[in-house]
Order: structure tokens, then C-alpha cells, then sequence
């Protein structure tokens, strides 16, 4: 494992990040969705998954997740407040 200290950014929307831990962890089949818009937006997105995921029968096999894929604090506040963040949720399931 790789640690490293982060600095503090200095938006106000930002929470603190004191440390960044890099691990290995198994590869995993997801099932995601993605979309644009504010990060708020990600309350409405991640019942949606779920919805989709049992009316499927499949089996959940860990948490969601979700996928920034913005470069950086500043971009991510800046696609928030323009309502244009790239927005992926992701939530691992079995396949059988």
C-alpha cells in the first residue's frame, strides 16, 4: 500500500482530504449509469440503479460507487455549479 499526504484545498465545497491510500483490490463486474448535471443530481441516479438491478433479478455484490470524472477539485466545482459534471454510478454485481 502507498500512502500520501494531500493538501488542503482551499474551496469552500471541498471536504479536507488528509490522506490518500492506493490498494490492490479483485476486479469486479459493475452495473453503472451515467449522466450530466450537478452532483446533486447523484440522489436521484442511485435509486434508479437499484430499480433497474431488481427488476433484473441480479445479485448486488458490494456498495455503489461513484466515478468522478472530473481532473481535479476546482473542475468538479465548476461542472457542479454549471450543471455539466460527468456523473457515473456504479454498483458491483454478480454475473452468472
Amino acid at each position: 500500500m502507498q500512502q500520501e499526504e494531500v493538501k488542503e484545498t482551499k474551496s469552500k465545497n471541498i471536504t479536507k482530504i488528509s490522506k490518500v491510500e492506493a490498494v490492490e483490490v479483485p476486479s469486479y463486474n459493475v452495473i453503472g449509469l451515467r449522466d450530466k448535471g450537478a452532483y446533486s443530481k447523484i440522489g436521484e441516479m442511485v435509486p434508479k440503479l437499484f430499480e433497474h438491478i431488481a427488476s433484473k433479478n441480479i445479485q448486488i455484490a458490494g456498495p455503489p460507487i461513484f466515478v468522478c470524472h472530473e481532473a481535479g477539485a476546482e473542475e468538479a466545482c465548476k461542472a457542479d455549479k454549471e450543471g455539466s459534471a460527468d456523473l457515473e454510478i456504479c454498483i458491483p454485481v454478480e454475473v452468472t
